[in-house]
Protein backbone atom coordinates (compact mmCIF):
# COMPACT_ATOMS: atom_id res chain seq x y z
CA UNK A 1 0.00 0.00 0.00
CA UNK A 2 1.26 3.53 -0.89
CA UNK A 3 2.17 6.26 1.45
CA UNK A 4 0.74 9.01 0.53
CA UNK A 5 1.48 12.73 1.82
CA UNK A 6 -1.67 15.23 0.74
CA UNK A 7 -1.94 18.41 1.65
CA UNK A 8 -4.92 21.35 2.19
CA UNK A 9 -7.08 18.69 4.35
CA UNK A 10 -10.28 20.82 4.63
CA UNK A 11 -9.61 21.44 0.98
CA UNK A 12 -12.82 20.60 -1.73
CA UNK A 13 -10.84 18.00 -3.31
CA UNK A 14 -8.72 16.70 -0.70
CA UNK A 15 -11.46 16.14 1.76
CA UNK A 16 -13.02 14.59 -0.94
CA UNK A 17 -10.38 12.11 -1.90
CA UNK A 18 -9.37 11.33 1.66
CA UNK A 19 -12.73 10.21 2.02
CA UNK A 20 -12.90 8.12 -1.15
CA UNK A 21 -10.06 6.69 -0.88
CA UNK A 22 -8.78 6.35 2.51
CA UNK A 23 -8.80 2.46 2.57
CA UNK A 24 -6.86 2.41 -0.72
CA UNK A 25 -3.47 4.39 0.78
CA UNK A 26 -1.67 4.99 3.54
CA UNK A 27 -2.48 8.55 3.80
CA UNK A 28 -0.89 11.02 6.06
CA UNK A 29 -2.74 14.36 5.56
CA UNK A 30 -1.67 18.45 6.87
CA UNK A 31 -3.99 20.99 7.67
CA UNK A 32 -3.47 24.60 8.93
CA UNK A 33 -6.65 24.32 11.21
CA UNK A 34 -8.47 21.94 12.65
CA UNK A 35 -10.22 19.36 10.20
CA UNK A 36 -13.70 19.87 9.51
CA UNK A 37 -14.48 15.85 8.42
CA UNK A 38 -11.61 13.91 9.74
CA UNK A 39 -11.01 10.25 8.06
CA UNK A 40 -10.89 7.90 10.89
CA UNK A 41 -7.80 6.05 9.05
CA UNK A 42 -5.96 9.29 7.79
CA UNK A 43 -3.35 10.98 9.90
CA UNK A 44 -3.58 14.09 10.60
CA UNK A 45 -0.53 16.88 11.06
CA UNK A 46 -1.30 20.47 11.92
CA UNK A 47 0.95 22.68 9.65
CA UNK A 48 0.49 26.19 8.80
CA UNK A 49 1.72 26.94 5.03
CA UNK A 50 1.73 30.60 5.93
CA UNK A 51 4.33 30.22 8.47
CA UNK A 52 7.72 28.65 9.43
CA UNK A 53 7.07 24.73 8.97
CA UNK A 54 9.89 22.17 9.43
CA UNK A 55 9.51 19.81 6.92
CA UNK A 56 11.54 16.89 9.70
CA UNK A 57 7.90 17.12 10.80
CA UNK A 58 6.72 14.56 7.87
CA UNK A 59 6.94 11.27 7.86
CA UNK A 60 10.28 9.69 6.16
CA UNK A 61 8.86 7.43 4.71
CA UNK A 62 6.50 8.78 2.39
CA UNK A 63 5.84 7.38 -1.67
CA UNK A 64 4.09 10.05 -3.15
CA UNK A 65 2.89 13.85 -2.22
CA UNK A 66 -0.18 15.33 -3.41
CA UNK A 67 -0.23 19.17 -2.86
CA UNK A 68 -3.78 19.91 -3.22
CA UNK A 69 -3.09 22.83 -0.59
CA UNK A 70 -3.77 26.55 -2.29
CA UNK A 71 -4.90 30.07 -0.77
CA UNK A 72 -7.85 30.94 0.02
CA UNK A 73 -7.05 34.63 -0.09
CA UNK A 74 -6.64 34.51 -3.65
CA UNK A 75 -8.77 37.15 -4.60
CA UNK A 76 -7.60 39.66 -2.05
CA UNK A 77 -4.65 41.17 -3.55
CA UNK A 78 -2.52 43.26 -2.79
CA UNK A 79 -3.78 42.67 0.99
CA UNK A 80 -3.21 38.55 1.01
CA UNK A 81 0.14 38.77 -1.45
CA UNK A 82 2.27 37.32 1.59
CA UNK A 83 -0.72 34.35 2.40
CA UNK A 84 -1.01 34.00 -1.19
CA UNK A 85 2.49 32.99 -2.36
CA UNK A 86 3.40 31.50 1.37
CA UNK A 87 0.74 28.88 0.36
CA UNK A 88 1.30 28.72 -3.09
CA UNK A 89 4.72 29.17 -3.96
CA UNK A 90 7.16 28.68 -0.78
CA UNK A 91 5.36 26.12 0.22
CA UNK A 92 6.06 24.17 -2.88
CA UNK A 93 9.45 24.66 -2.73
CA UNK A 94 10.21 23.65 0.94
CA UNK A 95 7.72 20.32 -0.15
CA UNK A 96 9.90 20.18 -3.32
CA UNK A 97 13.42 19.96 -0.90
CA UNK A 98 11.72 17.25 1.50
CA UNK A 99 10.90 14.91 -1.54
CA UNK A 100 14.27 15.04 -2.66
CA UNK A 101 15.44 14.50 0.62
CA UNK A 102 13.68 11.72 1.27
CA UNK A 103 13.65 10.20 -2.36
CA UNK A 104 9.71 9.87 -3.28
CA UNK A 105 8.70 8.41 -6.26
CA UNK A 106 6.28 11.24 -7.60
CA UNK A 107 5.03 14.95 -6.81
CA UNK A 108 1.46 15.36 -7.90
CA UNK A 109 0.91 19.58 -8.11
CA UNK A 110 -2.56 21.23 -8.60
CA UNK A 111 -2.37 24.52 -10.39
CA UNK A 112 -4.85 26.06 -12.06
CA UNK A 113 -6.56 25.99 -15.67
CA UNK A 114 -6.49 29.72 -15.34
CA UNK A 115 -3.07 30.08 -16.83
CA UNK A 116 -4.08 29.09 -20.56
CA UNK A 117 -5.59 31.44 -23.13
CA UNK A 118 -8.91 32.01 -23.39
CA UNK A 119 -10.88 32.04 -26.61
CA UNK A 120 -12.77 30.07 -29.43
CA UNK A 121 -10.21 26.82 -29.15
CA UNK A 122 -10.20 24.13 -26.93
CA UNK A 123 -7.56 24.53 -24.73
CA UNK A 124 -5.11 21.22 -24.40
CA UNK A 125 -1.95 20.92 -22.55
CA UNK A 126 0.26 22.26 -25.58
CA UNK A 127 -2.05 25.38 -25.88
CA UNK A 128 -1.00 29.43 -25.50
CA UNK A 129 -0.89 30.39 -21.99
CA UNK A 130 -1.67 33.82 -21.08
CA UNK A 131 0.47 36.51 -21.71
CA UNK A 132 2.44 37.33 -18.86
CA UNK A 133 0.93 40.97 -18.37
CA UNK A 134 -2.40 39.37 -18.47
CA UNK A 135 -1.46 36.75 -15.08
CA UNK A 136 -2.97 38.19 -11.93
CA UNK A 137 -1.16 37.47 -8.58
CA UNK A 138 -2.66 33.99 -8.14
CA UNK A 139 -1.87 32.69 -11.77
CA UNK A 140 1.34 33.97 -11.19
CA UNK A 141 2.22 32.50 -7.78
CA UNK A 142 0.78 29.29 -9.53
CA UNK A 143 2.81 29.38 -12.54
CA UNK A 144 5.87 30.09 -10.50
CA UNK A 145 5.06 27.20 -8.75
CA UNK A 146 4.76 24.77 -11.90
CA UNK A 147 8.64 26.39 -12.95
CA UNK A 148 9.70 25.17 -9.46
CA UNK A 149 8.46 22.01 -10.11
CA UNK A 150 10.08 21.32 -13.46
CA UNK A 151 13.38 21.97 -12.22
CA UNK A 152 12.85 18.13 -10.44
CA UNK A 153 11.75 16.06 -13.17
CA UNK A 154 15.34 14.37 -13.28
CA UNK A 155 15.06 13.14 -9.55
CA UNK A 156 11.40 12.18 -9.34
CA UNK A 157 8.47 12.31 -11.58
CA UNK A 158 6.52 15.32 -11.61
CA UNK A 159 2.63 15.82 -12.71
CA UNK A 160 1.19 19.24 -12.73
CA UNK A 161 -2.64 19.21 -13.24
CA UNK A 162 -4.27 22.15 -14.44
CA UNK A 163 -7.69 21.97 -13.25
CA UNK A 164 -10.93 23.41 -14.63
CA UNK A 165 -13.67 24.42 -12.20
CA UNK A 166 -13.61 22.13 -9.69
CA UNK A 167 -16.96 22.47 -7.95
CA UNK A 168 -18.70 20.17 -5.32
CA UNK A 169 -21.01 20.49 -1.87
CA UNK A 170 -19.98 23.01 0.50
CA UNK A 171 -17.28 25.18 -1.42
CA UNK A 172 -16.77 28.60 -0.62
CA UNK A 173 -19.29 31.15 -2.80
CA UNK A 174 -16.59 32.95 -4.40
CA UNK A 175 -16.10 30.10 -6.74
CA UNK A 176 -17.83 29.79 -9.96
CA UNK A 177 -20.84 27.73 -9.56
CA UNK A 178 -21.61 28.35 -5.95
CA UNK A 179 -21.55 31.67 -6.93
CA UNK A 180 -23.66 31.26 -9.64
CA UNK A 181 -26.64 29.45 -7.34
CA UNK A 182 -26.13 32.78 -4.89
CA UNK A 183 -26.97 34.55 -7.25
CA UNK A 184 -29.93 33.35 -8.88
CA UNK A 185 -31.45 32.36 -5.19
CA UNK A 186 -31.04 36.04 -4.11
CA UNK A 187 -32.42 37.04 -7.95
CA UNK A 188 -29.16 39.47 -8.53
CA UNK A 189 -28.63 39.98 -12.23
CA UNK A 190 -25.71 38.14 -13.82
CA UNK A 191 -23.76 39.36 -16.66
CA UNK A 192 -23.31 37.31 -19.80
CA UNK A 193 -20.40 37.72 -22.09
CA UNK A 194 -21.80 37.06 -26.08
CA UNK A 195 -24.89 35.56 -26.22
CA UNK A 196 -24.76 32.77 -23.84
CA UNK A 197 -22.11 33.71 -21.93
CA UNK A 198 -18.87 31.85 -21.60
CA UNK A 199 -18.34 28.25 -22.18
CA UNK A 200 -16.91 25.95 -19.43
CA UNK A 201 -16.50 22.45 -18.60
CA UNK A 202 -16.53 22.17 -15.42
CA UNK A 203 -15.76 18.84 -13.31
CA UNK A 204 -17.71 17.67 -10.25
CA UNK A 205 -15.47 17.10 -7.06
CA UNK A 206 -15.73 13.16 -7.12
CA UNK A 207 -14.70 12.79 -10.51
CA UNK A 208 -11.95 15.45 -9.89
CA UNK A 209 -11.19 12.89 -6.56
CA UNK A 210 -11.36 9.76 -8.46
CA UNK A 211 -8.53 11.14 -11.39
CA UNK A 212 -5.95 10.79 -8.42
CA UNK A 213 -5.59 6.97 -8.14
CA UNK A 214 -5.14 6.63 -11.64
CA UNK A 215 -1.85 9.44 -11.47
CA UNK A 216 -0.22 8.03 -8.24
CA UNK A 217 -0.28 4.44 -10.42
CA UNK A 218 0.59 5.19 -13.79
CA UNK A 219 4.06 5.38 -14.44
CA UNK A 220 3.75 9.74 -16.17
CA UNK A 221 4.93 13.00 -15.47
CA UNK A 222 4.30 16.31 -17.19
CA UNK A 223 1.17 18.61 -17.31
CA UNK A 224 -2.52 17.00 -17.44
CA UNK A 225 -5.33 19.35 -17.91
CA UNK A 226 -8.48 17.80 -15.15
CA UNK A 227 -12.24 18.84 -16.51
CA UNK A 228 -15.52 17.63 -16.67
CA UNK A 229 -18.10 15.47 -19.34
CA UNK A 230 -19.96 18.43 -21.15
CA UNK A 231 -19.16 21.45 -22.25
CA UNK A 232 -21.92 24.10 -20.84
CA UNK A 233 -22.64 28.03 -21.37
CA UNK A 234 -22.85 29.98 -18.30
CA UNK A 235 -26.46 31.01 -19.55
CA UNK A 236 -27.32 26.84 -19.83
CA UNK A 237 -25.39 26.37 -16.10
CA UNK A 238 -27.68 29.37 -14.52
CA UNK A 239 -31.03 28.40 -16.86
CA UNK A 240 -30.57 24.47 -15.21
CA UNK A 241 -30.05 25.95 -11.56
CA UNK A 242 -33.11 28.32 -11.91
CA UNK A 243 -35.33 25.41 -13.44
CA UNK A 244 -34.05 23.05 -10.58
CA UNK A 245 -34.93 26.01 -7.84
CA UNK A 246 -38.04 27.48 -9.93
CA UNK A 247 -36.33 30.95 -10.02
CA UNK A 248 -35.61 32.70 -13.45
CA UNK A 249 -32.08 33.84 -13.82
CA UNK A 250 -31.63 37.64 -14.63
CA UNK A 251 -29.40 38.78 -17.24
CA UNK A 252 -27.98 41.54 -18.45
CA UNK A 253 -25.24 41.59 -21.14
CA UNK A 254 -22.11 42.95 -21.67
CA UNK A 255 -21.80 43.35 -25.08
CA UNK A 256 -18.39 41.81 -24.68
CA UNK A 257 -17.32 38.58 -27.28
CA UNK A 258 -17.35 35.89 -24.63
CA UNK A 259 -14.51 33.96 -24.33
CA UNK A 260 -14.59 30.25 -23.44
CA UNK A 261 -12.32 27.70 -21.22
CA UNK A 262 -13.00 24.78 -22.58
CA UNK A 263 -10.39 21.80 -21.76
CA UNK A 264 -9.78 18.78 -23.74
CA UNK A 265 -10.22 16.00 -21.70
CA UNK A 266 -7.95 13.50 -24.20
CA UNK A 267 -4.64 13.51 -22.41
CA UNK A 268 -6.57 12.09 -19.00
CA UNK A 269 -7.91 9.64 -21.11
CA UNK A 270 -4.74 8.05 -22.07
CA UNK A 271 -3.72 7.14 -18.37
CA UNK A 272 -7.88 5.34 -17.87
CA UNK A 273 -9.32 8.24 -16.61
CA UNK A 274 -12.53 9.41 -17.99
CA UNK A 275 -14.78 11.98 -16.24
CA UNK A 276 -18.66 10.81 -15.95
CA UNK A 277 -20.53 13.35 -14.07
CA UNK A 278 -22.74 15.64 -15.51
CA UNK A 279 -23.62 18.71 -14.24
CA UNK A 280 -27.03 18.08 -14.07
CA UNK A 281 -27.16 15.28 -11.80
CA UNK A 282 -25.05 16.93 -8.78
CA UNK A 283 -27.97 19.88 -8.79
CA UNK A 284 -29.65 18.22 -6.07
CA UNK A 285 -26.34 17.64 -3.87
CA UNK A 286 -25.38 21.20 -4.56
CA UNK A 287 -28.69 23.25 -3.62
Amino acid sequence: MKKLLVTGANGLLAGRFLNDFSEKFNIVSTCHDDVLNPVKSVQYLKIDFTKEFNPDDFPSDVDVIIHLSQSSEYRNFPSSAPNIFDVNTNSTAKLLDYAKDIKVEKFIYFSTGGVYEPGSNIVNECSNLLSFEKFNYHFTSKFSAELLIRNYRDIFDCIIVRPFFIYGENQRNSMLIPGLIQKIKNKQIITLDGDQGIKVNPIYVADASRCLPFLISERVSGVFNLSGPEVLSLKQICDTIGKEIKVDPLYQYSGKPALDLVSSTKKMKTIGFSPNIHFKETLSLLL
